[in-house]
C-alpha cells in the first residue's frame, strides 16, 4: 500500500465492488463537506488500482464525494496495487470500518454476501465474525445473510438504525405483503424498538389465531380508521393504535378492564385513593392505594385509618 496523489477524474465513483451500504448515494453529507472545506481530508481514502490510470474505491467514498463537491482536482489516497486479491482488500475494508465507523448490521450482511464469492462461508465466519464481536459459527453468518433478502427500503432502515435488527430478522420470515404492511406502520408512526417488537409479535399471533394474514388484519376498517386519523398527533395515534392492538390480542382482558374502570367510577373514591386489580385479573383481589401530600397529612389521618381498619 502506498500513499499517492490521485486526480479525482481517475477514480471510478460508479464501481460498487466494495460498497457495503445498501444504496450507492452520490451525495455527501453537508457536515462532511463543511469539514473538508475547513481542514481538508485528514484521513486519506483507500482505493485499489483497477487498471492503467483507473482506481476503484475501497473505503472513504463519502470523503471523495465531498472533495468532488468542493471541486478538488486531486487528493492523497492510500493505494492498493492491482495485484492485491479481493480477499485482501475486503479484509482491509472491514478493518477500516471497525476502526473508524463500526459497520451497521446491514453492512455486515452485505459484507458476507460479497465475501462469499472469494471465501467459503464457514471459513469467512471463522475469519471475520470474531472481528465483529460475534461467535465464529456459520449459522451467525447465515443469519446475517438473510437480511439481504429484505427490500431495499427495509435495508436502509436497518442501516440508519431506525429499524431494530431483531425485528428485521422477524420481518424476513414473513411474506412480502405482511412484511411491508408492518414496516409501513412502523415508519409512519415512528415506532420505538419496543413497539416495533410488540406490533410484529402481536400481529403474527392474531393473524395465526384468526387464520388470516397480517396484511389483511392490518387493512381492517378499525385499524385504518385509527391510522388515518387527522385529529391526533403522532404520540396520540401511536397510543390509540397500540391500545387497539392489545384489545385484539386480549379481548376478554380488555372487557374486564372496562368493567373494572366502571366499577372504580361507581365507588366515588376521594382524591388520593386508587383501586387496583390483580395482574391480568388472575384473582378477585382488589387493593386500595391512598396517597398523602406529605408525612404530616398521613399522621393526621392515621387515627381514622386505624379505626376503619379495626371496624368489621
Amino acid at each position: 500500500m502506498q500513499l499517492q496523489r490521485l486526480a479525482l477524474s481517475e477514480i471510478d465513483f460508479q464501481d460498487e465492488t466494495y460498497l457495503l451500504q445498501p444504496v450507492c448515494r452520490q451525495e455527501p453529507t453537508s457536515s462532511l463537506v463543511a469539514s473538508l472545506k475547513r481542514v481538508g481530508i485528514l484521513h486519506p481514502p483507500l482505493v485499489e488500482q483497477a487498471g492503467r490510470g483507473r482506481y476503484r474505491i475501497l473505503a472513504g467514498r463519502h470523503r471523495l464525494l465531498a472533495a468532488r463537491r468542493l471541486h478538488f482536482t486531486s487528493c492523497d489516497c492510500r493505494v492498493q496495487p492491482a495485484t492485491s486479491s479481493p480477499l485482501e482488500n475486503f479484509t482491509l475494508l472491514l478493518e477500516e470500518k471497525i476502526t473508524f465507523t463500526p459497520p451497521t448490521i446491514i453492512e455486515q450482511a452485505i459484507f458476507f454476501k460479497k465475501i462469499r464469492t472469494w471465501l467459503e462461508l464457514e471459513k469467512a465466519a471463522q475469519r471475520f465474525l470474531p472481528l465483529l464481536g460475534l461467535e465464529a459459527h456459520p449459522s451467525q453468518a447465515e443469519k446475517l445473510l438473510r437480511l439481504n433478502n429484505l427490500e431495499e427500503v427495509i435495508q436502509e432502515a436497518l442501516h440508519a438504525g431506525s429499524l431494530d435488527p431483531k425485528v428485521g430478522w422477524q420481518l424476513e420470515k414473513l411474506s412480502f405483503f405482511d412484511r411491508m404492511s408492518l414496516f409501513e406502520i412502523m415508519v409512519n408512526l415512528k415506532l420505538s424498538v419496543a413497539n416495533q417488537k410488540k406490533i410484529t409479535l402481536i400481529s403474527r399471533e392474531i393473524a395465526g389465531r384468526s387464520k388470516t394474514n397480517i396484511a389483511t388484519f392490518l387493512a381492517s376498517e378499525e385499524c385504518q380508521e385509527i391510522l388515518n386519523r387527522t385529529d391526533l398527533n403522532l404520540p396520540q395515534k401511536t397510543a390509540r393504535f397500540m391500545g387497539w392492538l392489545l384489545e385484539k390480542q386480549f379481548p376478554s382482558y380488555s372487557q374486564a378492564e372496562e368493567e373494572f374502570t366502571e366499577f372504580c367510577r361507581s365507588c366515588h373514591l376521594p382524591p388520593g385513593a386508587t383501586l387496583h386489580h390483580s395482574p391480568f385479573f388472575e384473582k378477585d383481589e382488589i387493593s386500595l392505594t391512598l396517597t398523602f401530600k406529605n408525612r404530616e397529612a398521613l399522621r393526621q389521618k392515621l387515627p381514622l385509618l386505624k379505626e376503619l381498619a379495626g371496624n368489621d
